[in-house]
């Protein structure tokens, strides 16, 4: 039966493999904080592939028909919501907020990063903070990235104030990045 299941989607299987496999590959590649220039390297990441490697947005929401093994690798999640910059690797990058409340709804989530301004027009990540305060739904570690200054201090004062005491909050603002 676990057979039948993994044939109906080859390609989740070969997506998960990849990226184990690069996973082990980039094991030697030493991650720094933005002051030595993380920025740089994560957008050399991005042009070379790497974030689109893995499990895609999709694959988590339908990881109910996998077997009890896969759930456990799938249960807790990295969160990368944002509307223009590179994913980092290891997270899930979402777009939008109601995708973002989605994906927090049906899964665990390890790391929360969010940025405020979403696109004109749209939700922004204030509204993605309102909503995990009022249903109580929160990630062990949720870090801030905006560049707006208003909006990364508006949220995090809500959350400081109504998150639990085990969840650990930071602010580390990114540069914004334009596609040439």
């Amino acid at each position: 039966m676990e057979r039948k299941r993994e044939s109906a989607d080859p390609s989740f299987s070969k997506q998960l493999n990849e990226a184990i496999s690069e996973k082990k590959k980039d094991a030697s590649l030493v991650r720094s904080s933005a002051a030595t220039g993380e920025h740089i390297r994560e957008a050399s990441l991005h042009k070379q592939g790497h974030c689109n490697k893995g499990p895609t947005v999709q694959d988590y929401y339908s990881a109910s028909s996998y077997s009890k093994d896969r759930k456990r690798r799938l249960l807790m999640i990295n969160v990368y919501l944002d509307d223009m910059r590179p994913c980092p690797k290891g997270f899930i990058l979402v777009r939008t907020v109601e995708a973002c409340i989605k994906l927090i709804s049906l899964k665990k989530v390890n790391t929360l990063s969010l940025d405020h301004d979403l696109g004109f027009g749209r939700p922004s990540g204030y509204e993605l903070v309102k909503y995990m305060v009022t249903h109580k739904i929160y990630a062990k570690k949720i870090i801030i990235h905006s560049a707006n200054p208003f909006g990364r201090i508006r949220m995090f004062k809500l959350l400081e104030k109504h998150k639990p005491a085990q969840v650990e909050l930071y602010i580390r603002p990114e540069p914004i990045f334009f596609k040439l």
